[in-house]
């Protein structure tokens, strides 16, 4: 599929997305509908996904995300922007950035997942 063919979605997540292995929720749905992109913590409570591909398979994306995310995450709101395609040729969690949000929604009594610890280390 050329980069003019495919739709591109900008995706802000708030709520307790971090600490409970959103991410690579994230990453494993994208990579299982054969869709481009990223994932990247905001910081505080909100996570950004840039989703590339084909429109129908984008749009099983965005309904699978609220019904199959990991048990422990809560989404309060999901903001959805098409925007242009980036022709990203792979989807990828990237390391977080610095915060850009100060609420925080991280849950004091569930333990850091695997997945989390290895991104530290």
């Amino acid at each position: 599929m050329k980069c003019s063919d495919v739709s591109a979605f900008k995706i802000k997540v708030v709520g307790i997305v971090q600490g409970v292995g959103f991410r690579p929720f994230i990453y494993r749905l994208a990579t299982s509908l054969n869709l481009n992109g990223y994932v990247v913590n905001l910081g505080g409570s909100e996570v950004e996904i840039h989703v590339e591909g084909d429109r129908s398979k984008i749009d099983v994306f965005l309904t699978r995300l609220s019904i199959e995310k990991p048990p422990p995450a809560k989404i309060m709101s999901i903001e959805i922007k098409e925007v242009e395609p980036q022709c990203f040729t792979s989807f990828k969690i990237l390391k977080s950035g610095k915060g850009l949000s100060i609420r925080s929604s991280i849950p004091p009594d569930i333990a850091i997942c695997p997945d989390c610890i290895a991104e530290i280390y």
